[in-house]
């Protein structure tokens, strides 16, 4: 069930951000005054849950640290391969 929210606050979030796309940031308001698009107030609120879910989901290492209750070390990244190790001789050199 969590998951299938997060989903859908994905959703709502890119509609969001067309709308603030196709309408810009602000509008006018009531009284002729330039006020801030509903649709941006709407968005930090999506945004604000998002980050709640993410959280209880264990998205982000201090969530899944919290959930699992043990940190997990870096991995270690493998070397990157020379040009020398990829083609057998280095570039610019003749056999």
């Amino acid at each position: 069930m969590l998951l299938l929210r997060f989903a859908a606050l994905h959703d709502e979030r890119a509609n969001l951000e067309a709308e603030i796309a196709e309408h810009g940031r602000f509008t006018v308001g009531s009284m002729g005054q330039q006020v801030e698009h509903p649709a941006v107030r709407m968005l930090v609120s999506v945004d604000e849950r998002t980050l709640k879910l993410a959280n209880a989901l264990g998205l982000g290492p201090v969530a899944r640290r919290r959930l699992t209750g043990r940190f997990e070390a870096p991995r270690e990244q493998p070397a990157l391969a020379s040009v020398t190790d990829l083609y057998g001789q280095a570039v610019g050199e003749s056999s």
